[in-house]
């Protein structure tokens, strides 16, 4: 028999079937004995549940638990209050704020950023995503002079023919076009900046970081992780925090052993989303305009 991460307790259940409707890969089903329903785990699909806790959520009589989530943490659902005009106030004001104040910041805020971070969706119901979060000066200088060595390395490799043949081979010729016209020529100068003095630009100075990891066999992991790094930003500005994704530090963490002993980043986990976090120096009077490239109806 097939073990289930799906426990329905017979007498809660009233057969309403809510879970069977909501179950994106139909793990519950309805039997009826003696006249009466009930839900019942079909065991040929018990093995593709991906614990997503979406039929914890919906049952009304709280008959349902799922191996390796806590049924405390399954509260009441509120009304947030927010309105479409106060929302979309509030991602018009989102801004990407590169200018910190030279003041730490309190684990109780990034305590509080996590805590939303982690109610992101996933894309497999999985709870794989972890952060580690790097608020020590020491260690922040420890990995910007690892990850500025790294990538001065690779753009003297992309100089070379040869070499840079072999990069093409392994990242593809994107991501080698990628490297060339836009990650390069803004890492000279903020490698030319931080030699003289003028500020470290890859790491925007910030007094905090936070890296999200996923195990590297994750099927959506880095969609994962992205996801819930965008809603740490957006958790970041109710705070007064302000946030910047940050996209050359994950490939720097997961490519140089330096960084990757600094950070203790397992061999099986990568690092995949990347956020600056401080207050910030900086107030911003205005929204900058958006657009999307083009909406198509078909």
């Amino acid at each position: 028999m097939t073990k289930t991460p799906i426990l329905i307790k017979e007498v809660e259940c009233k057969g309403c079937g809510l879970c069977v409707s909501v179950c994106p890969r139909r793990v519950p089903v309805i039997s009826e004995e003696n006249g009466r329903k009930k839900a019942v785990v079909f065991e040929g699909r018990a093995d593709v549940c991906m614990k997503c806790g979406q039929c914890v959520a919906v049952c009304p009589s709280g008959a349902i638990v799922v191996e390796g989530l806590d049924p405390a943490g399954f509260e009441p659902v509120r009304d947030s209050g927010v309105s479409y005009e106060n929302l979309s106030a509030f991602f018009k004001s989102r801004r990407s704020v590169r200018r910190y104040k030279k003041e730490p910041l309190p684990m109780e805020i990034i305590e509080k950023i996590l805590h939303v971070a982690a109610s992101a969706p996933t894309g497999t119901g999985s709870c794989s995503t972890g952060v580690i979060v790097v608020d020590s000066a020491e260690k922040l200088a420890e990995i910007s002079s690892a990850a500025y060595e790294m990538y001065s390395s690779l753009d003297k490799a992309l100089s070379n023919p040869i070499a840079r043949f072999f990069i093409s081979k392994k990242a593809g010729k994107k991501m080698v076009g990628t490297l060339e016209t836009f990650v390069m020529p803004g890492f000279r100068w903020y490698r030319r900046w931080r030699e003289e003095g003028a500020g470290d630009e890859l790491m925007r100075d910030a007094p905090a970081v936070l890296l999200f990891t996923s195990p590297v066999n994750e099927p959506e992991g880095e969609m994962n992780c992205i996801i819930a790094a965008y809603q740490a930003t957006l958790a970041a500005k109710t705070l007064g925090v302000g946030s910047c994704i940050n996209g050359l530090l994950p490939p720097a963490c997961n490519r140089s052993p330096a960084i990757r002993d600094i950070i203790k980043l397992s061999r099986d986990r990568e690092v995949y989303a990347c956020i600056t976090l401080g207050f910030p120096k900086l107030g911003y009077k205005r929204t900058i305009p958006r657009k999307l490239a083009g909406v198509t109806r078909v």
